[in-house]
């Protein structure tokens, strides 16, 4: 993943065993870091073709990206797309 430009910080990982126990291929795991926060990325071979182009975000808006990465109701949607921030009805918060 890139945002910027710049590629997000990530180091390959040993997938957890629950991922790779639900799946009859091999999934590859990574784990990636924003500002200091990171987190566990799985993909497979049916996904990882799923990569997408580069988006510009207007002035004014906000790209919101849902937490299931491929399967996310969200910016990704073109029919969506970025959206206004008095647009946005909840904030998620961290440790929730």
């Amino acid at each position: 993943m890139h945002i910027n430009g710049q590629e997000v910080a990530h180091e390959p990982i040993s997938c957890p065993t629950a991922s790779v126990e639900t799946r009859n291929w091999p999934a590859t795991c990574w784990r990636e870091q924003i500002d200091g926060v990171s987190w566990v990325v799985g993909a497979d071979a049916q996904w990882e073709s799923m990569d997408r182009s580069p988006v510009t975000i207007p002035p004014g808006h906000v790209y919101v990206l849902g937490d299931h990465r491929d399967h996310s109701n969200d910016s990704t949607n073109p029919l969506i797309g970025a959206v206004r921030p008095e647009n946005i009805l909840g904030i998620v918060s961290e440790g929730g």
